[in-house]
């Protein structure tokens, strides 16, 4: 397998593992912890976002998948089918 097609196959099982955490575990989370922690939390994610300029993880995986897209091995385009 070339490393591209490699890099594509960790983004998607990252952008799913994102998109897990947004549905099930943050929300999870948000019941468990008490108001005081959760907006410390809050407010550190938010801090993170802002110096990324990406409003979730999920964003920056994208924006990855996006940038390997266009690259294929020696920087030539490799043809990509969304799934």
């Amino acid at each position: 397998m070339r490393f591209a097609e490699i890099a594509e196959g960790y983004t998607r099982a990252q952008l799913e593992h994102a998109d897990k955490e947004d549905e099930v575990l943050l929300p999870l989370a948000e019941d468990l912890l008490d108001d005081a922690t959760q907006a410390d939390l809050d407010l550190r994610c938010a801090a993170i976002d802002a110096e990324l300029s990406l409003g979730t993880r999920g964003e920056l995986l994208r924006a990855i998948e996006a940038i390997a897209r266009g690259h294929g091995s020696c920087g030539r385009a490799l043809p990509f089918e969304e799934s």
